[in-house]
Order: C-alpha cells, then sequence, then structure tokens
C-alpha cells in the first residue's frame, strides 16, 4: 500500500495523485502508471470518470473508499445535472470544461486560480472543471488557463518529485502568477456563487433570482440556455436588429472579447474563461429584473417565441414560461402556385392504330 495524501475539501482526483506521488517520493506519471499498470492514465480525463474496476484498483492500494476516491471526480456533479442514463464518458459531458491532451501535454481544460498556487499547501479544485465558474471565488480573480510567457496549458502532472512548485511553469519554468489580473463582475461572481451552492447543498438555495425551477438540472438549464441565447445575440446575424435594444434596456454595455471570433463553433463550455465571464455577466443584468419584466423586455425588442427558443434548445420551468409569454412569429402565406395548361391536341386515328399494332406483337 502507498502513502497517500488526506483529500482537500473540493479537491480533483488529478490533484490528490499528485500530492500523492510526492508523498511517496516519485512524480505523478510514475505513480500513476505503477497504480494502474501502464494505462497511460494521464492521456484521459481522469478527472471526469474513472471506470469501476479503475475504482477498484486504486482502492486496493490506497486507503480510499470507493466513494471517496469517485467523490474526486466530475461524475457525481454531472450526474446531478442530467438524467443518470444519459452519462456516457466517451462523450462530451456539458457544464464540464472538455481538455484537450495530446501525448500527456494539455491542451485545455484545468483552470487555475494563480493567488492559489501561491498558497502553503496549494492543490487543484473541481471547481476550476465546472464551465460555469470563470472566477475564484477567494480571491475575486479570473480564473487562467496557461502560462503567459509560452502559452503552455497549465500541467501540474508534470511536476518532478525534486521540485514540487506548482505556481511555475512546467515547460518554460516561468512563474505561473504573472499572468494579468482580469478584474471581475460582482453580479457574476454572486450567480456563480449561488449556482456552486445549488450543487454542494443538492437543492436551491434561498435567493433573488426570478426563476421558478424546483431542482438543479432545471437551474442549469435555464442558466445555460439564457448563456446560449446571449451568445447568439451578440454572434448570428439574425439576432442583430434585437440585440442593441436589448443591451440598452438591461443596463449592459457590450465589447467584443478579443481572439473569441470562433466562440459560436466552440462550445459554451470549451470558451475561455473570459468569454464565459462575460455570457454570465449578461445573464446576471437579465436576472435582476422580474420575470415579467424580462418577458416585456423582450417582447419590445421584438423577440418572438420561435427567436427565443432557436437559440436556446433547453427546457426548464423557467424557459418555458418565458418562451410562452413572447409573441408567435407570424407566419407569411404561401405564394400562390402558378401552373401553366396547354391545350390538349388527340393524336391522329392512323397515328393510334399504328402505335397500337406495335402493342398487339406482345400481348
Amino acid at each position: 500500500m502507498y502513502y497517500t495524501a488526506t483529500p482537500l475539501p473540493d479537491e480533483l482526483l488529478s490533484s490528490w495523485l499528485i500530492r500523492s506521488s510526492i508523498l511517496n517520493g516519485t512524480d505523478p506519471l510514475g505513480f500513476a502508471d505503477g497504480l494502474w499498470f501502464n494505462q497511460r492514465i494521464w492521456t484521459k480525463d481522469l478527472d471526469r470518470h474513472l471506470s469501476t474496476d479503475q475504482i477498484m484498483q486504486l482502492k486496493k492500494n490506497t486507503n480510499l473508499s470507493f466513494e471517496q476516491i469517485e467523490n474526486m471526480t466530475l461524475e457525481p456533479i454531472y450526474k446531478a445535472l442530467v438524467h443518470p442514463h444519459t452519462v456516457n464518458p466517451k462523450k462530451s459531458w456539458e457544464y464540464i470544461i472538455p481538455t484537450g491532451i495530446r501525448n500527456r501535454t494539455a491542451t485545455n481544460g484545468l483552470h487555475f486560480c494563480p493567488m492559489c498556487l501561491q498558497e502553503p499547501n496549494p492543490y487543484m479544485k473541481k471547481q476550476w472543471r465546472l464551465s460555469w465558474n470563470c472566477i475564484c471565488e477567494k480571491h475575486h480573480i479570473l480564473l487562467q488557463l496557461a502560462c503567459s510567457k509560452c502559452g503552455h496549458c497549465f500541467a501540474p502532472h508534470l511536476i518532478a518529485y525534486t521540485d514540487t512548485d506548482f505556481s511555475r511553469c512546467q515547460y518554460c519554468q516561468s512563474s505561473l502568477i504573472r499572468g494579468k489580473m482580469i478584474p471581475v463582475s460582482k453580479s457574476v461572481l454572486n450567480l456563480q456563487s449561488f449556482l456552486n451552492r445549488t450543487i454542494k447543498e443538492r437543492q436551491i438555495p434561498p435567493h433573488t433570482y426570478p426563476i421558478i425551477d424546483e431542482n438543479a438540472a432545471d437551474l442549469f438549464a435555464t442558466a445555460r440556455g439564457l448563456m446560449l441565447f446571449f451568445r447568439d445575440l451578440i454572434h448570428a446575424k439574425i439576432f442583430q436588429p434585437h440585440a442593441e435594444y436589448l443591451f440598452k434596456e438591461i443596463g449592459y454595455h457590450y465589447e467584443p472579447v478579443k481572439r473569441e471570433d470562433d466562440s459560436r463553433q466552440l462550445s459554451i463550455d470549451a470558451l475561455s474563461s473570459e468569454k464565459r465571464h462575460q455570457l454570465l455577466d449578461m445573464v446576471s443584468h437579465l436576472l435582476y429584473f422580474s420575470l415579467s419584466d424580462i418577458v416585456a423586455i423582450l417582447r419590445e425588442a421584438d423577440i418572438s417565441k420561435q427567436l427565443f427558443m432557436r437559440s436556446i434548445k433547453l427546457h426548464s420551468p423557467t424557459l418555458s414560461h418565458i418562451a410562452n409569454s413572447l409573441k408567435e412569429r407570424k407566419r407569411t402565406a404561401n405564394k400562390e402556385i402558378l401552373r401553366t395548361y396547354s391545350d390538349f391536341q388527340p393524336r391522329p386515328k392512323e397515328e393510334v392504330e399504328l402505335l397500337m399494332d406495335e402493342i398487339r406483337k406482345y400481348l
């Protein structure tokens, strides 16, 4: 049995493996290969899901229970937001920031708070992989993804046991705390904290938001649906006539996020923390109003039920209430189909008899 670290609050499985490898005097790559017999576990998204066999193998070699191991993955959180039968580890998961891994090199996925990495006992948190989290709730700064010098993604699994400094880039050794500290919106922080409390308490806590949802799955569908709506509002041409009025009415000043021209092609979960922060800021501005006021604003912006649901494609009591309160799009009458007819002229009798003679040969 190996020496293992005690799991910390909200700690990711990968973070726990890294800290445990240090306790055993080895590096994370070798430690994981020893636990799972060269399964190249770091080429997979182990924070999202482990098979029963993989959990049992880890349980056999550590002092953790099956439940403790599973709870360090993101699967229990995901199951609280979707119907259990839809959980497929081979497909992308909504609400979970996807990882890009190529030969154990991360190309997306784990964001980080530079100030958290400076603490005496730094570790990686599950919140950093949840797409509605773009702010560190402790230090109130925007989460970062990569080294500001070389551009490589945060890759703590590449540390050596002889140098366990999480605050340095594992590719160029530059300090990760030199990145630009982008200011954040208090309303986004409040909305993010509200969503996190819902996950932690497994029920919607007391709130002032104009929602009529009664469970976590519906609440998150509402939040995600509104993010999708605002993304289309700023990117889809069909929404352009409505955007200026809507932003003016909710008191939001829109400025495009640089280097996000392809954001409409990406999933919400794969967007940068800055872009997700912007969409959540739009949502929080809208949710400042009452449900009836939201409907009135959308109606005045001439957004129909069909247009509203076109981008959302999700269902919740709140979204359904808004959609059903909007105007139905007027259907244009089908244009009259004009048909032309030519006068029918019968063939001469002689020509018909000749044709019949040909047919009779086969009768």
